[in-house]
């Protein structure tokens, strides 16, 4: 007489399947009311490289895990109704390494040397040569099939993979991101295993028990950008800094995944800028320096300076006035480096409208400008004393004119292109 396969009671018939006996009470559990098998059809949705694997090292070793023995409850989850357990040094092995990546995770500061320990736990080939002599207790399986195959997928490269050497370099420059108090104390968090996301960046940190990453957390892109800093129901909300897959880096407030409020970028050609922000875009006042020493003070106004501000180049040059879409506009001043200085309107970057020049010989216009060019009427003035008061056309006195000597005397006159034609 044979028993049960899955206990000592009498067995009343043989699973078409796996070939072992069942009692009348586990038959109930394989078999529907006409007879169809429950478990025959067992269908695993999973990642697609997730479910190559597991079918390579799992599905096609029946005396590991029979198919009959397996259930789906959800895409993470799995029961396993009948296994012999791990050899001890092997779920040793596996609770050691567990315990150290929860240990891992529960650290606010994730820095790099963290990430590559957490790599090398996950680094399955170590796993791959117990498997072949191995079967799975219920809460092995859950463990191994929830946090490794369906997290980090095997042979996930988590670092190598995930940072390019320009950011992996930068990364380790910068250092670990240092947390600020968070904004979102009040509300629950739960730290997990390192998560693939639909897009395929992988993120390490906390969520809220509704399944948003929440709190605090890192996130590598499959471009090779990594963020790191506070998350708020999924979105990068409070401080962070993202460093982009080109090597630019961005530290400092965010709201609704965009950078807001304030905080400084940095461009891997060496530009810097400190200031506000508004939908990832300069916004309000700020700092932009340059690598050769220029610097701009002053207003943005969605990415662009606009408003006041004071702009100084390397040669000592500088201009300070308003600004409009990046262009000198409005009234501003102008020096030079040899000396020259402007005070009047600027338009698109150059003098236009009313305005005093002052040159290093001591020559001096006030008057019309058009395009950088004395236009229109105006007075010169030589270094000597001697004035001319009259009209201008592209840069020379041209039309009529009061020419007033050393001796203050005057006397009209009639010029063309900067020349003398008649006296009045």
């Amino acid at each position: 007489m044979n028993s049960c396969y899955y206990c000592d009671s009498k067995a009343v018939s043989k699973c078409d399947c796996a070939s072992v006996y069942i009692c009348k009470q586990h038959r109930a559990e394989h078999y529907s009311s006409d007879g169809t098998h429950l478990l025959k059809e067992i269908k695993i949705t999973m990642f697609p490289e997730v479910q190559k694997e597991f079918d390579k090292c799992a599905m096609e070793k029946i005396g590991i895990i029979e198919k009959c023995k397996i259930k789906i409850i959800t895409n993470t989850e799995m029961i396993v109704k009948q296994i012999h357990e791990l050899s001890k040094n092997a779920l040793d092995k596996l609770e050691r390494e567990k315990n150290e990546l929860e240990q891992l995770l529960r650290k606010q500061e994730f820095n790099i040397n963290d990430m590559e320990r957490a790599e090398k736990i996950l680094d399955y080939e170590s796993f791959n040569a117990d498997l072949d002599s191995l079967s799975l207790s219920e809460s092995q399986i859950l463990y191994f099939g929830k946090s490794f195959l369906l997290e980090v997928p095997r042979k996930a490269k988590v670092v190598d993979s995930s940072l390019n050497r320009t950011t992996k370099e930068l990364f380790r420059t910068l250092g670990p991101f240092v947390y600020k108090k968070s904004l979102f104390d009040s509300i629950r968090r739960l730290k997990k295993l390192p998560i693939i996301l639909p897009n395929g960046s992988i993120y390490y940190g906390e969520w809220s028990v509704s399944g948003e990453r929440h709190g605090f957390g890192m996130e590598l892109s499959i471009d090779g950008s990594i963020y790191e800093g506070e998350w708020n129901h999924g979105q990068c909300c409070g401080n962070g800094r993202m460093i982009h897959a080109v090597g630019d880096y961005y530290e400092g407030q965010w709201e609704d995944d965009r950078a807001n409020g304030y905080g400084t970028y940095v461009r891997i050609e060496g530009d810097k800028y400190e200031g506000y922000w508004e939908n990832d875009r300069q916004h309000g006042t700020g700092k932009e320096i340059w690598p050769d020493g220029a610097i701009y003070e002053g207003d943005f106004r969605n990415g662009l300076k606009e408003g006041k501000g004071k702009f100084k180049w390397a040669d000592g040059s500088s201009y300070e006035g308003n600004f409009n879409s990046n262009l000198f506009s409005g009234f501003g001043i102008y020096n030079w480096s040899d000396g020259r200085k402007y005070e009047g309107i600027w338009e698109n970057n150059k003098m236009n409208g009313k305005g005093k020049m002052i040159m290093t010989d001591g020559t001096k216009y006030e008057g019309d400008h058009l395009n950088d060019l004395k236009h229109g009427y105006g007075v010169f003035e030589w270094a000597d004393g001697k004035k001319y008061e009259g009209q201008f056309f592209g840069g020379k006195q041209h039309g009529k004119g009061i020419f007033t000597n050393v001796d203050g005397s005057t006397c009209e006159q009639e010029w063309n292109n900067g020349k003398i034609v008649m006296k009045l």
